[in-house]
This record gives C-alpha cells, sequence and structure tokens, in this order.
C-alpha cells in the first residue's frame, strides 16, 4: 500500500512538473511570441497539443484576442478543437488535416492558408495557419500563429486579374508588347526577366531566347543608335526617370524603327524597368510623309495667288492668342509684315474693321466652344478677306489652321452686281406686259413651287403674288384642263434634257407666253422665266387669221375663174392648133406641087436650049 501511495506521490509531483514546465512554455510563448504579435490586429497565437497514443488534438492556450480574430470562445477553442475545424470550408479543411498529418513524421513546420467562415459576421475570410511542433514526451506540441489574411488574398486577387489584363492587354496590343528587365546595381549585370506574346512578332527574336540573353537584342540595334539607348538606359538608372527611347533594330534584313517607354523602380540592390516596346515603322514613314507633305504644304502656301496661310492658338486657361505661323504670301495678302503678324497678334485685330470685329471675336468663341469650322468675311484695312479656319487641340491649346483670300476684287464684283441686280429688278418691275419668275422642283418629291416673282406679276397673270407663292397649284388653276397635261410634259422635257421651256398656254381669260430656262442646285431644278401676257397679239392673230382666211376664199375664187379662163384657152388653143396643122399639110401639099412643077420648068428649059441648039 505503501509503494501504491509512494507511486501516487511521485506520479502527482511529475504531473505537477510538467505542469511548471507547461507553464513556462506557456509563458514563454506568451512572452516572447504573443508581446511581439499582441499589437497585430489581424493576428493570434496558440499553442496545441496532440496524444500521441490517442491521437486526440486539442489546444491547450490560445491568445487573448482569439474569439475577435476566430469567432469562437477561448473555452470551447480549449474544450473542442471541433469547434474551429467546423468553420473551415471543406475542401481547406481537408488539406490542413493532411498538412498536419504530413508535418508529424518527420516533425516539420508548416504554413497553410485555408478559407474560414467567421461564426459571429458569416463572412468568408481567408486565414493563414503556421505550425512549429516540437515532441514533449508522449506528445507532440506545437505553438503557432493564426493571421487573417483577407485583405493579401484580396490584393492577390486583384494584382493576379491586373496581371493577367496587362498580359492580355500586352498580347493584344497590336504593334507592341510588354517587357521587364532588370538591372543589378552591384554587377551592372542586365537582363530581361518577361516579354509578352507580341515581342517575337516585333523584334523577331524568341521570348526564350530574349530571356535567355539580353545580347541577342543589342546585336539587332543599329550600330549608330546603339549608344544612344545605353546612354538613355544609364540616365533613366542614375535620376530614377522614365526611359524612353526610339531606334532601329534589323529584323531579317529589313530595318524598323521601335519605341521603348517604361519606368524604372528600386528594389534593394535592382532597379526593374516595367514598359512596352511599339514597332513605330508606320509611323517614321508617316512622320517623313508627313515632313514632305508640310514642306510641299508650305511651297503652296508661299505660292498661292490671293492667298495666304496661317496658324494661330488661343490657350483655354488664360484666353490669350497668339500668331504661330504665317506662310509667305502673308504680307502681300494682309498688309501686315510677318514679324509684327508673329511678334503680336493685336496688330492683326488692328486692321479689322470696327464693324466686323465682333462678329469675328464671336466666330472664334464659337468655333471653340463647339470645336467647329468657322468662315468669315471682313474688312481688312482698305481690303476685304474671306478667312476659312478648322480648329483642333493640342493640350491646353486651341490651334486653328486657316486660310486667308484676298476677295477684294470680288467684293467690287459683287457690289456692281447688286447694283446691276436692282437695276434689273427695277427694269423687271416695270416690263410692259410681261413678269420675271422662278419657279422651282424638288427632284426627289417632284414637288413645285414659286421661288421669285417680279413686281408686275400680278398686273401680268392676275393672280394675287401671296396666294401664288403660298400655293403654286393656284396658278396651275387658272389653266384650262385640256392645256395642263400639255404644260406638265413641256415642263418634264425641259429637266429630262435640260433645255429651254417655251409655251404658250391659257392663264384663264388670258394667253400668256412662257420661257423658261433650267439649272440645277443640289436637289433642285430652277426655271429662270419670263411670262409675257400675249392675250393682244393671239386677238390679232385670230383677226389676221380671220383676214387671211377671207384673202384666201378670194383667192381661191379668183383662182377658180383662172382656171375657167384658162380651160376656155386651151380649148381655143387646141382648136387653133388644128386648124394649123390643117394649113401646114396644105402648105406642105403646094410646096410639093411647086416643086414638081420647077422640075418640069426645069425640064422644058433644056429642051429649049437643046432645040436651039439644034437650030443653030
Amino acid at each position: 500500500m505503501d509503494k501504491i501511495i509512494k507511486s501516487r506521490e511521485q506520479l502527482e509531483e511529475e504531473v505537477h512538473q510538467l505542469r511548471a514546465q507547461l507553464e513556462q512554455v506557456q509563458g514563454g510563448v506568451e512572452n516572447e511570441v504573443w508581446q511581439a504579435l499582441k499589437n497585430m490586429p489581424d493576428g493570434t497565437v496558440y499553442h496545441s497539443v496532440r496524444d500521441m497514443k490517442t491521437g486526440i488534438l486539442k489546444f491547450d492556450y490560445v491568445s487573448g484576442n482569439w474569439e475577435e480574430q476566430m469567432g469562437v470562445s477561448a473555452q470551447e477553442s480549449i474544450a473542442d478543437i471541433r469547434y474551429i475545424f467546423k468553420h473551415i470550408v471543406p475542401d481547406d479543411l481537408k488539406l490542413l488535416l493532411q498538412r498536419i498529418e504530413e508535418s508529424l513524421n518527420p516533425l516539420t513546420n508548416f504554413s497553410i492558408e485555408v478559407r474560414y467562415i467567421h461564426p459571429a459576421t458569416k463572412k468568408e475570410r481567408w486565414i493563414q495557419i503556421t505550425s512549429y511542433p516540437h515532441l514533449e514526451g508522449d506528445r507532440i506540441c506545437a505553438y503557432g500563429f493564426i493571421f487573417n489574411i483577407t485583405a493579401r488574398k484580396e490584393a492577390e486577387q486583384e494584382l493576379l486579374a491586373e496581371k493577367e489584363r496587362l498580359e492580355t492587354l500586352g498580347n493584344n496590343l497590336p504593334d507592341g508588347a510588354l517587357y521587364q528587365f532588370i538591372l543589378d546595381t552591384q554587377t551592372d549585370q542586365i537582363r530581361l526577366s518577361y516579354v509578352s506574346d507580341k515581342w517575337e512578332s516585333i523584334t523577331g527574336i524568341s521570348n526564350e531566347l530574349t530571356l535567355y540573353t539580353i545580347d541577342v537584342l543589342f546585336a539587332m540595334i543599329h550600330p549608330d543608335d546603339l549608344p544612344l539607348v545605353i546612354q538613355e538606359m544609364d540616365r533613366s538608372a542614375q535620376t530614377m526617370s522614365n526611359f524612353h527611347i526610339e531606334f532601329r533594330i534589323t529584323v531579317q534584313g529589313a530595318t524598323r524603327w521601335v519605341q521603348m517607354s517604361s519606368h524604372p523602380n528600386r528594389r534593394d540592390t535592382l532597379i526593374i524597368w516595367d514598359g512596352i516596346m511599339l514597332d513605330i515603322t508606320n509611323r517614321r514613314e508617316a512622320g517623313r510623309e508627313l515632313e514632305t507633305e508640310k514642306n510641299r504644304l508650305q511651297m503652296l502656301g508661299d505660292n498661292l495667288p490671293g492667298s495666304a496661310l496661317f496658324q494661330f492658338s488661343r490657350d483655354i486657361r488664360t484666353g490669350q492668342m497668339r500668331m504661330l505661323y504665317v506662310s509667305g504670301t502673308w504680307e502681300t495678302v494682309s498688309g501686315i509684315p510677318a514679324k509684327d503678324a508673329l511678334k503680336d497678334m493685336s496688330k492683326v485685330f488692328d486692321m479689322i474693321d470696327p464693324d466686323y470685329l465682333p462678329v469675328l471675336i464671336q466666330s472664334i468663341e464659337d468655333s471653340a466652344r463647339t470645336m467647329t469650322n468657322y468662315m468669315c468675311e471682313t474688312l481688312f484695312g482698305d481690303r476685304w478677306v474671306h478667312v476659312v479656319a478648322r480648329p483642333r487641340r493640342e493640350e491646353t491649346l486651341i490651334v486653328w489652321d486657316c486660310i486667308m483670300t484676298n476677295i477684294t476684287e470680288r467684293k467690287e464684283a459683287e457690289r456692281e452686281l447688286e447694283a446691276e441686280k436692282k437695276r434689273l429688278q427695277m427694269l423687271n418691275d416695270n416690263l410692259p406686259n410681261s413678269t420675271l419668275v422662278q419657279f422651282v422642283r424638288d427632284t426627289r418629291t417632284h414637288q413645285m413651287r414659286l421661288a421669285y416673282v417680279s413686281g408686275t406679276w400680278e398686273e401680268v397673270t392676275g393672280i394675287p403674288v401671296d396666294v401664288a407663292k403660298a400655293d403654286i397649284t393656284k396658278v396651275f388653276a387658272t389653266m384650262p384642263a385640256e392645256d395642263f397635261p400639255i404644260f406638265l410634259q413641256s415642263i418634264e422635257e425641259s429637266a429630262r434634257t435640260m433645255s429651254d421651256h417655251k409655251l404658250e398656254i391659257r392663264f384663264g381669260d388670258r394667253w400668256m407666253s412662257l420661257i423658261g430656262r433650267p439649272r440645277c442646285e443640289d436637289t433642285l431644278i430652277i426655271w429662270d422665266a419670263c411670262i409675257t401676257d400675249i392675250t393682244e397679239k393671239k386677238k390679232k392673230d385670230a383677226e389676221l387669221a380671220k383676214y387671211h382666211e377671207k384673202l384666201e376664199r378670194l383667192v381661191q375664187e379668183r383662182t377658180d375663174e383662172l382656171n375657167a379662163a384658162n380651160d376656155e384657152l386651151c380649148a381655143v388653143k387646141e382648136e387653133l392648133r388644128t386648124i394649123i396643122e390643117q394649113l401646114t399639110e396644105k402648105n406642105n401639099e403646094l410646096i410639093d406641087e411647086m416643086k414638081t412643077r420647077m422640075e418640069m420648068t426645069k425640064q422644058l428649059e433644056e429642051k429649049e436650049a437643046k432645040l436651039l441648039t439644034i437650030l443653030d
């Protein structure tokens, strides 16, 4: 019995010693670890014990902010670790238990990240569980930390999404690739640590070879540009300012222009540049073409007859304006020396007639506000000019590209034309029996209207001006029904052939002569026409026609009489012809008889001569 009691006392002493050791360990943990972490709002400390015989795992210590972090009281957690495990997402709990088992043989530290449903908030959070196991007799004890890493995980997710977005962006840049190169300031070694998928299509170098050695990139750089690239890289590293340069590389025998831009960041002894490389070959070629075109435009601007190119700007912050450029013909067109205009734009405004200056200023204001072109004609000193300007924005400036044309001769011609127009208007309004009109037809709708009538319209047509202009069908209504289709057909023919329209037609009880000449303006056909009242002429024509008809009747009667006399003469002529034929025939008979008698006389004379000869 004494031995049993003694053995029990020894066991109790050993237990007491173990408890003292445990308290010392707990105190050490409390003092060394917890004291270091107690000010961390997202962390807590624990101590766990695993019985190697039974395999039971439990907490025997948790720090003071345990309940705040885990949502379970310290008492419940120490009583049964399953109060903690049941809030871990099942898939992650399986991984945690597996990691715990793996850390037992051999004893190894571990750290794992799992998702935890906080009992108080019912929201999922990420926690990192770290364990440092060690053997104490037949128990495996471990102290560790649990940190709330939700914010870090969310940041990692955002960073991962941003990285994927940047990689997607880099892989889809039409003429660009993302890169990262690193300079070790201790060894001065440079290397490329990342390039996006489009790198090879721009440089002709595979991503793998580029990441293996940056020398392949340097070897492709044009010899004249390589020192500039290295110099820019050194400058960026020394000043920690942006790296930006344009240079030439040789890809499969062809020269390409590329632009590299990046921003440096220092990490310990490393300087890291994250940036973008762009193939700017097309842009450089376009730049050369643009420079050529600019020179060509410069030449044209300096030789425009009667016109000058110029450029002015306005600061949207201060409202100040100034001339940026004038072409070689500026002084000839404006009368202001180029240097004076470029030095002080007020010299230009001083030349504008005061009556026109407010309108010009308002046009510039409207153009700046709406970013639309403005056009104006203004009296500029002793000459008239026409200005057309197109605005564009350059940072804090609005820049207008302009052309100024001297239109003094045109203005004088317009004044003369206006005077002539007024003279013609006066003549139009006083034309006897005539009126000038302008009628229009829309080629899309075929609708017609009167656009203009002169002052004699109502006197000539008998239709009030306002009625005719308001509704042209009121004019058509005065035409007889049988004449209106003829009028429409004549209009159609004139519109189709763009030939003059000529027609005489009745307007009520009046006859009108209509002569019109067509012309096209956009979708309209416009006839400039003259309508003349020919009623009196038509009456006289009718009287003349009657008199002509009477004359024709008298002529016909006289003709009939002459025809009858002619017939009688023909009969007499026929009788005379018969008598003449008979007389001719009788005469011929007498002639024949005379010939016979003369022949007989001749024969007698010959016989008489012979007898005389014989008698002698």
